[in-house]
């Protein structure tokens, strides 16, 4: 009995992660397609587009290795997010240099 118990619960496990893994990946797609929108939408924003085509894609895959642990997160707040830690990490920085 505990044999058939043990079978059914790897079997349930399995489903799950299959489950899972199809959820991650039309997530993945859905922010994909997001992803592309904006990159149409705000396509006069030099800030971005003057990155070089890695950095560029660097940050997007960032964005998508994210959404995948918080997916309600939107591509402007992951942006503001990384320009405010970019601040933080200019001011940390500045503040290095004057001290030592």
């Amino acid at each position: 009995m505990l044999k058939k118990e043990n079978a059914t619960k790897k079997v349930a496990t399995k489903n799950d992660n299959k489950k899972d893994k199809r959820y991650k990946d039309k997530l993945v797609m859905q922010k994909g397609d997001e992803l592309l929108k904006w990159r149409v939408k705000n396509a006069a924003q030099k800030w971005f587009f003057s990155l070089e085509d890695n950095e560029q894609k660097l940050l997007e895959k960032a964005y998508l290795i994210f959404v995948q642990q918080c997916p309600e997160l939107t591509r402007e707040d992951y942006l503001d997010r990384l320009r405010k830690s970019d601040q933080y990490s200019n001011a940390t920085k500045a503040i290095i240099k004057k001290v030592v």
